[in-house]
């Protein structure tokens, strides 16, 4: 009963691990998540479009990051890609500042935003890049996301921790 027991318990176990490797760990959590299906691989072929001023500084912060951390040489364009591209759309409707919409598919990666939604939008991208010596690719998923509240902030537990105002200023 007890060998019984246990191999359940390691296979309930080992299907909660698998189940939760499927999912997008994103920090902060994002609104909404919706898998799909493929992947979409990051490449020296891969080209960031922008269409206006606040994608091309998203575009150049992408593109420094990616060389940065995974040593990717990515190249930004204005013009129109069909496939391998990673586009930067700027909102339509001025909803939320920092919200975003961030889209990967088989053939191309889109984030829509306003400005401070695109670099959000990036930083979710950068955290669901999966690397492999010599490449790089993103699972195939679709991301609303928005804050919750108009500001941000945080909780100083003065009576507990005593710190100085120029440490706490860092």
């Amino acid at each position: 009963m007890k060998i019984v027991l246990s191999f359940l318990f390691v296979v309930v176990a080992g299907l909660t691990i698998m189940a939760q490797s499927e999912s997008s760990n994103i920090i902060p959590k994002p609104s909404s998540v919706e898998q799909g299906n493929g992947s979409f691989t990051l490449s020296s072929k891969t080209q960031i479009v922008f269409s206006d001023e606040g994608g091309k500084r998203a575009a150049q912060i992408l593109r420094d990051r990616l060389k940065s951390e995974f040593g990717l040489k990515v190249k930004i364009t204005s013009k129109k890609q069909k496939s391998d591209a990673i586009e930067f759309v700027p909102q339509v409707e001025k909803v939320n500042a920092e919200a975003y919409n961030l889209e990967i598919a088989p053939g191309r990666v889109s984030i829509e935003g306003g400005e401070q939604g695109m670099f959000y939008g990036i930083q979710s991208l950068l955290q669901l890049v999966q690397t492999n010596p010599g490449n790089a690719r993103l699972r195939a998923v679709k991301i609303s996301d928005a804050p919750r509240f108009p500001y941000r902030g945080m909780h100083l537990d003065v009576s507990r921790h005593f710190w100085t105002v120029e440490f706490v200023k860092k």
